[in-house]
């Protein structure tokens, strides 16, 4: 008997009820009840719906057996990803991209701390190699990536001193979570990394994998490094003890040793920063080897409104960000790009874009604003060629994504993320990792049928409300 089904069994007794009662009141199949209670089937989720409506229970129980319901329907694996990744998508939704915006969330089990004595030796190492070359020099270091101390201190210094490192970063990646004591591992290790690169610090993050996310390290002696051309400082397992290298012979020695690890292992992140640089990385993604993807962003897809590609002369032959012409040949492969998607977009993205005839996200480059008869076919078109098509759902409002943002997980289990914050500074990333981006791939394919979702026809219906609201605004 699972959890799910016993906690059915439970709740059935506290109500004072049985199968047969519960089953003439409620007009559930008693058959049903009993296989579900006894843990012999799973329903579907419109009987668990009427199943909790019947019981009498408060919504914190009504909410504990959707969540054992759920873990049993999809599987622990699937079910804890989805919550993380929601997680990682509400803290990315307000990206500052500055140093004070580094702040990735952790559970308070699997960040590691570090005793003031050390901070103040890798504050002191760190600001010495700063101070001492001329240039910004490179810093190797295998440093816990959820270690957040030793982040802020690379950034307080960065700020302090108006220098930084070429930072290169190497950990290790679980090869299989759902075998290990924590599941979200390389979830978790995607957050911290990522809240860093957003800060734009010149952070070039490797990986290799091991059995566990964090390599039993008790029995080796100062397994933690950090390399610079000058010194390098060794650290404990526990991160409590640390010695100094500065002879030259030996420092050469371990840069020499270092430097193979990075070699040897793969890059974990790939990220572009200009305009025209993250377009022509996104084309050849794209354009490659993909034959589907699932696309979060916040209004409709910009290419399914397009009723005709021309509608871009009337932009403006100069913008401040990229080269119109440009522009306007990436739309056109798009349109013949060899692979399907599925695209989810926000009432609140297709509502600003009514309101404003701009587009949100990467697409907030284009310095164009579309007048409401425009608008206005652009969301007819959509209607009449591509809401039909079952490729397209809206979601309600969530704190799931910002205006600024646009998220791609694709069929090769690779992912594409790309932001605009309020100056108007562009980042995107590529994240080629099988499981991290079957995890995202799942998320983002799970909310077509999820609770936040609308309908085909109330999308429909939403749009031609904007529809006429529209035609009201050119009267």
């Amino acid at each position: 008997m699972s959890d799910f089904s016993e906690k059915c069994r439970q709740y059935i007794e506290d109500t004072g009820t049985n199968i047969y009662q519960l089953s003439k009141i409620s007009g559930l199949d008693r058959t049903s009840l009993q296989r579900m209670v006894t843990g012999k089937r799973l329903p579907g989720p419109e009987f668990i719906s009427q199943f909790c409506l019947y019981l009498r229970i408060n919504p914190q129980q009504r909410q504990e057996l959707i969540e054992l319901y759920e873990l049993e329907r999809i599987g622990k694996p699937a079910y804890y990803n989805r919550k993380y990744i929601q997680n990682i998508l509400e803290n990315l939704a307000t990206p500052d991209f500055s140093a004070l915006s580094y702040s990735p969330v952790i559970s308070a089990k699997h960040q590691i701390q570090l005793s003031f004595a050390i901070e103040e030796k890798l504050q002191h190492f760190l600001e010495h190699s700063l101070l001492r070359s001329e240039n910004a020099p490179v810093l190797l270091t295998n440093f816990p990536p959820d270690c957040i101390s030793f982040f802020r201190i690379i950034l307080h210094l960065s700020e302090k001193l108006g220098r930084k490192f070429d930072l290169k970063h190497l950990f290790c990646l679980c090869q299989n979570p759902e075998k290990s004591e924590n599941v979200n591992s390389n979830l978790e290790l995607l957050q911290c990394t990522l809240a860093f690169a957003l800060t734009r610090y010149p952070y070039q993050p490797f990986f290799y994998y091991s059995k566990e996310a964090h390599i039993d390290t008790s029995a080796l002696l100062y397994p933690y490094y950090l390399v610079t051309e000058s010194s390098v400082l060794l650290l404990t397992a526990d991160l409590k003890s640390s010695i100094l290298l500065d002879k030259a012979d030996v420092v050469k020695q371990y840069l020499r040793e270092a430097e193979k690890q990075f070699q040897s292992a793969a890059p974990f992140l790939f990220m572009r920063r200009e305009p025209e640089e993250i377009l022509n990385f996104y084309g050849e993604i794209t354009m490659a080897k993909q034959t589907s993807s699932r696309v979060l962003e916040s209004q409709p897809c910009v290419f399914s409104m397009l009723y005709d590609p021309d509608v871009w002369a009337s932009s403006p032959e100069n913008t401040d960000f990229i080269d119109p012409k440009m522009l306007k040949d990436s739309f056109k492969n798009r349109f013949t790009a060899p692979y399907t998607f599925h695209n989810y977009f926000t009432l609140s993205g297709l509502e600003r874009f009514c309101q404003t005839g701009r587009f949100a996200g990467p697409y907030a480059c284009i310095s164009v604003e579309f007048s409401p008869l425009v608008r206005q076919k652009m969301l007819e078109y959509f209607l009449e060629t591509s809401l039909e098509t079952g490729e397209y759902t809206m979601l309600k409002p969530s704190p799931l994504l910002t205006d600024r943002a646009y998220y791609e997980a694709f069929s090769d289990y690779s992912i594409f993320l790309c932001f605009l914050d309020s100056q108007n500074k562009f980042l995107g990333f590529y994240i080629s990792e099988s499981y991290i981006g079957q995890a995202f791939f799942d998320y983002f394919s799970s909310l077509e049928n999820s609770s936040i979702a609308y309908s085909r026809e109330e999308t429909r219906q939403i749009i031609q409300k904007q529809i006429q609201i529209l035609k009201e605004m050119q009267d």
